[in-house]
């Protein structure tokens, strides 16, 4: 579309991370579109003694009239140029957009008004500043006591309470038998289980002073870069992917979701409001993450995108492989190829650059 079309159109900046985009165009961009939206139209129509999309243009104006072929043929105009307006006037658009048409009348020119969301504009935090202090904070003594290992033990005997014995009935005393602990798995007697237990455990308490971390970290970078406003559809994005590692979660464990939502007693709305916040900032730590992709130039080879689609498959048996494509390359949008894997490959790039060890001076990020 040439560039001179664009001279009338005004951009307006909403609240919420909103852009309205209101303007005209030439009626001659609607006529190009007349076959492909008759025929369009034509294939919607039943009408007897003719086949779906082969009935006369005559026929089918008759029937419909010749604005809705005007309105459809407008609206495959605007899908067509909507991509020109924001590539034209640089607007970073999330999500699907609301289109209105103002105007539409024969051999005039088509007003028409988009309202869409917007990526909101960031100013990135000095992020290797505050990774190298977060992360290089000192570290609690982690310990393990010989009780966390014997709660443990107790409660890995418990599950094995005979099916006789009653619910209602005091669980019976047991004692961890090198033959049980060999039952358990590769373990040569129960000592040498308590001992891997005891690993296990401590294992455990570095990776959730790490996650403290982490957290802390994220938190400081949510704030330094003072995001405010988030566009709904992006939290609506973060909602839907936690939703769906909830349900995927609970599969695994050969658990129904409905049973759950019995169980805790709440509905899905619940959980939406009890998870929008933890959903925002999440959000807004995915825009600071691609404003960092974008700047350290983190790039997703196609054969990684592939592999992450035959990942998914594996665990989802009866999905369509197009489909699960498309939900590894548009689950958080903006339209931009592979933004999941993406997102997981910046997490695991960021967080491995906060390996201490690699940051040898206030100069090297990676």
């Amino acid at each position: 579309m040439n560039a001179e079309l664009f001279r009338d159109i005004k951009i307006k900046k909403l609240p919420n991370s909103l852009v309205e985009i209101e303007g005209e165009i030439p009626f001659s961009e609607i006529a190009g579109f007349r076959s492909e939206a008759l025929k369009t139209v034509s294939e919607r129509l039943t009408i007897d003694g003719f086949r779906k999309g082969h009935i006369p243009e005559q026929v089918v104006v008759s029937r419909v009239g010749e604005i809705t072929i005007l309105e459809e043929a407008a609206e495959l105009a605007l899908r067509k140029i909507y991509p020109e307006l924001l590539e034209h006037f640089k607007i970073d658009a999330v999500g699907r957009p609301e289109v209105s048409i103002t105007k539409l009348a024969d051999k005039n020119p088509l007003g028409f008004k988009i309202k869409t969301a917007v990526i909101p504009e960031i100013t990135l935090p000095d992020y290797k500043k505050i990774s190298r202090e977060e992360m290089g904070k000192k570290d609690e003594p982690i310990t393990v006591e010989n009780k966390e290992v014997d709660d443990v033990v107790t409660e890995i005997l418990s599950r094995r309470k005979p099916e006789t014995e009653s619910l209602d009935q005091p669980a019976t005393t047991a004692i961890l038998t090198d033959e049980i602990a060999k039952s358990l798995g590769d373990f040569k007697d129960a000592e040498e289980f308590k001992t891997k237990l005891g690993e296990n455990i401590h294992k455990e308490k570095e990776a959730r002073a790490i996650d403290k971390k982490r957290v802390a970290l994220a938190e400081r970078m949510i704030h330094e870069a003072g995001i405010i406003e988030l566009p709904d559809v992006i939290v609506s994005n973060e909602l839907q992917k936690m939703f769906a590692q909830l349900k995927g979660d609970l599969a695994n464990a050969g658990l129904v979701y409905e049973d759950y939502l019995k169980h805790i007693k709440k509905t899905e709305d619940d959980l939406k409001k009890d998870w929008r916040k933890a959903a925002e900032e999440k959000g807004k730590m995915q825009l600071i993450l691609n404003a960092i992709a974008d700047k350290e130039k983190i790039i997703v080879a196609e054969d990684e995108i592939k592999h992450e689609v035959e990942h998914l498959m594996s665990h989802y048996k009866d999905a369509d492989p197009l489909s699960a494509r498309i939900y590894i390359e548009t689950v958080f949008q903006p339209e931009s190829i592979s933004k999941q894997f993406l997102e997981t490959k910046k997490f695991s790039i960021f967080w491995k650059t906060l390996d201490l060890k690699q940051l040898k001076s206030t100069d090297n990020f990676y």
